[in-house]
């Protein structure tokens, strides 16, 4: 398992999450609720994000605009996921306050720009071609979309997470990001 997809017709690559498939997410965790949790929840979001922002996904001359924006909104899928699984494990000790899961999740939208930027400057052979808005509407998406099958746990947290997505409406319009975001 290399941990990549890549497409024998175009040679797009895309991450490959089927080794997640047998095991439960939560087993892939390691929850620490001692000395200040959100903190510690901030820097495991940002953990997630950092094998899933290899250049590979970003790179222009490998991957289309479409398959780009895809392998964002994937990693971000993944880390909703994995901070649901957190939450849920953490909640045994103590609960954080919605607010706090925000500002942890808003941060984990800016890294993974920040992360992408950087690194495809490292290799300058291409360029990145996707906005931070753009990031942060899939980030805010992928979130949305994975707690809203646990809306009952998260409900707060959604309602905080909505009206975030607002301002972006017009990003949202693009095929390449209805591409991304579409289930079928």
């Amino acid at each position: 398992w290399s941990g990549l997809l890549i497409n024998s017709r175009n040679l797009e690559v895309q991450g490959d999450y089927s080794r997640y498939l047998n095991d439960h997410l939560s087993s892939t965790l390691t929850v620490n609720w001692q000395r200040n949790p959100g903190r510690k929840l901030k820097r495991k979001l940002r953990a997630y994000m950092r094998p899933k922002c290899h250049p590979i996904f970003f790179d222009a001359t490998i991957n289309s605009p479409a398959t780009i924006k895809l392998n964002i909104y994937q990693a971000f899928l993944l880390c909703a996921m994995k901070f649901h699984c957190y939450v849920r494990e953490l909640s045994t000790w103590c609960n954080l306050h919605p607010k706090t899961c925000l500002s942890s999740i808003e941060g984990s939208l800016r890294y993974m720009h920040k992360l992408m930027k950087r690194r495809i400057f490292k290799i300058k052979s291409t360029v990145l071609l996707v906005s931070k808005q753009e990031v942060q509407w899939l980030g805010l998406t992928a979130y949305i979309r994975v707690l809203n099958r646990k809306k009952s746990r998260h409900k707060e947290l959604l309602n905080l997470l909505r009206p975030k997505l607002k301002p972006f409406s017009r990003s949202g319009g693009s095929p390449e990001l209805q591409y991304a975001v579409d289930d079928s």
